[in-house]
């Protein structure tokens, strides 16, 4: 696995029961670098059509987004982004958290940079 491999994409919609995967492409994965700006990439495409979404709306999505280094062994590179649009803030907006541990390695071990939900 190398930061080249960067950029495949498990998508997950709970309420028809169906999987998509498909991959970035290479100039997105360039511009958008890193679990954060491939999360907000993938926010924006999919939810420009409905901004005003409510954060518990069946139609919002989650995204766990691993770092281009996540698993390769480079120390401090081993978290994972949560994004989504939050309750928590007022108004509520898009927003960006992380997490460390296994996890995101796992993640990327399995196959897969992204999780969509």
């Amino acid at each position: 696995m190398t930061i080249f491999d960067f950029g495949r994409v498990l998508e997950i919609d709970l309420s028809t029961e169906t999987i998509k995967i498909y991959e970035l492409t290479k100039e997105d994965v360039i511009k958008f670098i890193g679990g954060e700006g491939v999360a907000a990439k993938i926010y924006w495409d999919v939810m420009s059509s409905n901004p005003n979404i409510d954060p518990f709306d069946e139609n919002n999505v989650l995204i766990f987004a691993t770092g281009p280094l996540t698993g390769t062994g480079v120390p401090g590179a081993g978290r994972t982004i949560v994004a989504g649009k939050s309750p928590q803030s007022y108004p509520e907006r898009f927003t960006t958290s992380s997490f460390g541990g296994e996890w995101g390695a796992e993640l990327r071990y399995a196959g897969y940079d992204i999780l969509v939900i």
